[in-house]
């Protein structure tokens, strides 16, 4: 039991673990897929920004220079092209005209030499007309942000784990406590009942609690006490029995060594002697009989009837009043007949 119980609590304990690591992609996967929204939302700003640098007279060039600048801030290497084809402003040109500061402030934030993956085009549009195409791929940001994205997916990894090792050491530390608490009884049933099989029935169980376990203790020392009674009741009965033997087998035996060698000269009385010792070993046969059948009747559930004495009580009578009368004997039964009680009929019979 004690096995089992530390395999159930294991696998609690697995489907803990296995549930995390679950958790963990799950929200590791969301925060990218936030994070990845977020920066399509900057690339769409970005993208916004571009077009309002277009004029009626052609593209504003610090407008679309400021525009390139706060792409790369946000992280993004961009080129401008008109709707011809031809580069109107890049990111790298957008660095010229900014202050040794500025560049300091930038250099600070992305890294533009080391850009990550492949240009990705967005057509750009003023008032449903296509006037060019937006060249957009993510850098390497430093500082901060990165760490702060770090920070966040180790704090959720810790947190996880620090959820599975309390849910896990609760968990184990609950399979000892239920298995000693659970199986602690049980096994001193098993060693109290193994030390019955061996033959010593003075063992007892203490009963720790009124619950399924304590009333099955109770009830195994309600049994070992039936069964030191039935040993106590044996051996005496056995003793009695060995005691009423003895004598008649003595005298049988004394009165065939008598005629064996001739002591007793008066062999009719010798023999009704004998025949008397041996109709006493026969009745005592019988009364062993009697209490047999007795005891494997009073072992059988009782069927409780209400029962008239007097008319019970007759009818018996009747049943053994030629063995009265053969015996010179008369026996009658006074009182009214008003008296019942609920017994088992066969039972108080044998009684009786």
């Amino acid at each position: 039991m004690r096995t089992k119980l530390f395999i159930a609590f294991f696998v609690v304990i697995a489907i803990a673990l296995v549930s995390n690591l679950i958790f963990e992609r799950l929200i590791i996967s969301d925060f990218d897929e936030y994070a990845m929204g977020a920066r399509e939302d900057e690339v769409y700003r970005v993208l916004a920004a571009v077009e309002g640098g277009w004029g009626e007279g052609g593209w504003d060039s610090t407008l679309i220079e400021s525009s390139a600048l706060w792409a790369a801030m946000l992280g993004f290497e961009v080129e401008v092209r008109d709707a011809s084809g031809n580069t109107v402003t890049t990111t790298g040109a957008s660095l010229v005209n900014i202050s040794p500061a500025m560049q300091r402030r930038m250099e600070s934030l992305v890294d533009l030499e080391s850009p990550e993956g492949e240009f990705e085009a967005y057509p750009l549009f003023v008032m449903g007309e296509e006037i060019g195409t937006l060249l957009v791929r993510p850098v390497r940001r430093v500082g901060l942000l990165e760490e702060k994205e770090a920070v966040f997916k180790g704090r959720g990894k810790n947190f996880l784990l620090i959820s599975f090792l309390i849910a896990g050491g609760g968990a184990l530390f609950l399979s000892l406590v239920f298995s000693l608490f659970l199986t602690g009884p049980i096994r001193r049933l098993k060693h109290a009942a193994e030390a019955v099989a061996a033959g010593d029935l003075d063992v007892r169980v203490a009963i720790g609690s009124r619950d399924e376990i304590g009333r099955l203790t109770e009830t195994f020392n309600h049994m070992v006490e039936s069964l030191q009674r039935g040993e106590v009741l044996r051996q005496h009965l056995t003793q009695n029995i060995a005691h009423e033997l003895r004598t008649p087998l003595a005298v049988m035996r004394s009165h065939l060594e008598a005629l064996s060698d001739g002591v007793i000269a008066d062999t009719d009385e010798a023999l009704k002697t004998l025949s008397a010792e041996t109709m006493r070993l026969i009745n005592l046969v019988e009364g062993i009989e009697d209490i047999t059948k007795a005891e494997a009747s009073f072992f059988k559930r009782p069927e409780y009837a209400r029962v008239e004495l007097k008319g019970f009580l007759d009818g018996i009578l009747e049943g053994m009043r030629p063995l009265f009368v053969e015996k010179s004997l008369w026996l009658e039964i006074a009182g009214s007949g008003e008296l019942q009680v609920m017994a088992d009929p066969e039972k108080l019979e044998l009684v009786i």
